[in-house]
């Protein structure tokens, strides 16, 4: 039998919680003091798991006060307490989703504060709410995510996983399709795509039926056997005593230590950032390529107001090349403010980053990689455009003129790419980012084109032209007659830079993971 002593001040709670969770669990008292035993003791020598003096807040609130414990190699170790305990925010804290207070967190002997990429590599996570991309399929998920821990990302691989947990018919399907128990399923099978040695699941069995729960005990069990260390949370005494060899109960944040000594071995590093671009970037194409809502907002616009400008008297207002500049811009602007932000605020809100985030890969590679793929759609944008815009203007440009639009495209792709990472770190809800998408969208690039025409009066001119949107027509069109490039093209490439430093300095300084 295993014993932990609590103080006695939490005596009161830990009874209700242990008496509502289970009649069978063993309880003696003693001065000052609740010892609580659950199960065998199963120590390997080695410890796969040191948590040493965890504090947790969050603003006023201690979430974890001084919580310490270590789990064994092959050692199932259960967190047990009620809804608010601490549970999940010490797991956060194990996989780098949260900053401690203080403490320390060792994993496989690797200092998981001092190095949290080799740490997050000897981790599988499967948290309690998971959510994916919704426009991937099943085995491009675990491709991802294979090639995010380092292991092989081919077809076959992920096709061979998917059948060991009984989801290679659903291969094909995305994760919304799938029932709930096969979420959980396939949840935990990219938690463990690259064989670590150290589990953790947040309220694995929460909402399963009894069949589906039984099936993943099981599945836990075995993981134990093939030599995994697994560390769960559940407030239900049913599951902790079905699959852990110890239990320790958390309430008001704290638990009691636990202190056995640990082995060192071999410490494996994190993949290669090679592997983690290559990834993350086939994803993200994949996902943009399958939002078919932005793909026709950033070609048909441009295309739209391309030819109305030139319509009636507006044509004469507005040469050829500025309108293919100005269509240009509309493009960006779509791209950057409609559907970057609305893909960022989503999956911020639905938990996507968050399952990113407990992965190996670092926080700016999964950032620098959908910021590259939008770049990479304002370059096609721009492409069809030009040709588009060379038959209907019947226009020709001059030799270079094609190579310089594409650099001052990316230039102004990063200029609004900026604001819109402005946007999503000044505002947290999905829908608020949406809705001061949609309402900075008209004024951004109507800027750009009423600093193209003489009517509104030199004040509100100077004021267009020197906007983010003026600064880039100014830049596009300059571009498309090179030869004429003058020092106001230069100010507007000077004014475009000032603008992306500013508002990604916003964006980085108060953007969030998480909305809470």
């Amino acid at each position: 039998m295993i014993r932990r002593s609590y103080p006695a001040g939490s005596a009161s709670n830990l009874w209700s919680v242990v008496c509502r969770l289970s009649p069978s669990l063993t309880l003696t008292t003693g001065a000052g003091s609740i010892a609580v035993a659950v199960g065998p003791d199963r120590s390997s020598g080695h410890l796969a798991l040191e948590v040493s003096d965890l504090t947790v807040t969050y603003g006023p609130t201690a979430a974890v006060q001084g919580v310490s414990f270590s789990i064994n190699e092959g050692e199932i170790f259960g967190l047990l307490g009620p809804n608010g305990a601490g549970k999940t925010s010490t797991l956060s804290a194990i996989e780098g989703l949260v900053k401690p207070g203080s403490g320390a967190i060792k994993v496989d002997g690797i200092d998981a504060r001092a190095r949290p990429g080799d740490a997050r590599a000897r981790i599988g996570v499967q948290l309690q709410s998971t959510s994916f991309q919704k426009e991937l399929t099943i085995r491009e998920l675990v491709r991802l995510y294979s090639g995010l821990y380092g292991a092989s990302r081919s077809k076959s691989a992920a096709d061979e996983h998917l059948a060991a947990v009984h989801l290679d018919e659903e291969a094909g399907k995305r994760f919304g399709q799938l029932s709930g128990g096969q979420q959980k399923r396939l949840a935990l099978l990219i938690a463990t795509v690259h064989d670590p040695p150290l589990v953790l699941l947040d309220e694995p069995t929460a909402g399963l039926d009894p069949q589906s729960r039984r099936q993943l005990w099981e599945r836990i069990e075995h993981m134990r056997r093939s030599g995994r260390s697994v560390l769960l949370t559940t407030h239900s005494m049913e599951e902790a005593q079905s699959v852990c060899d110890r239990v320790a109960i958390i309430d008001h944040g704290k638990i009691v230590s636990l202190d056995t000594p640990a082995a060192e071995r071999p410490i494996t590093t994190a993949p290669g950032i090679g592997l983690i671009l290559t990834s993350l970037l086939d994803a993200d194409l994949r996902v943009q390529l399958r939002n078919g809502r932005a793909l026709v907002v950033s070609l048909f616009l441009p295309m739209v107001l391309m030819y109305t400008l030139g319509a009636g008297k507006r044509g004469a207002l507005f040469p050829a090349s500025t309108r293919l500049a100005i269509a240009v811009g509309v493009g960006i602007t779509s791209v950057a403010i409609l559907g970057y932000t609305a893909t960022v605020a989503r999956d911020r809100e639905t938990g996507v980053f968050q399952r990113l985030r407990v992965t190996p890969a670092p926080t700016w590679a999964i950032m620098s990689s959908r910021l590259a793929v939008q770049l990479l759609s304002i370059l096609v944008m721009t492409v069809v455009v030009f040709i588009v815009g060379g038959v209907l203007l019947n226009l020709t440009l001059q030799p270079g003129a094609y190579a310089l639009t594409m650099v001052v495209a990316v230039l102004g792709g990063a200029e609004f790419l900026s604001i819109g990472q402005a946007i999503v770190g000044l505002l947290k809800s999905a829908d608020t980012v949406n809705a001061i998408g949609r309402l900075l969208y008209i004024p951004l690039f109507a800027l750009g084109i009423v600093a193209n025409v003489s009517i509104f009066g030199s004040t509100v001119e100077t004021i267009a032209r020197w906007s983010p949107g003026g600064a880039l027509i100014s830049m596009l069109a300059g571009a498309m007659a090179p030869a004429a490039w003058n020092s106001d093209n230069w100010w507007s490439v000077l004014v475009s830079l000032a603008y992306s430093l500013v508002f990604v300095a916003v964006g980085i300084r108060w953007f969030q993971w998480e909305t809470r």
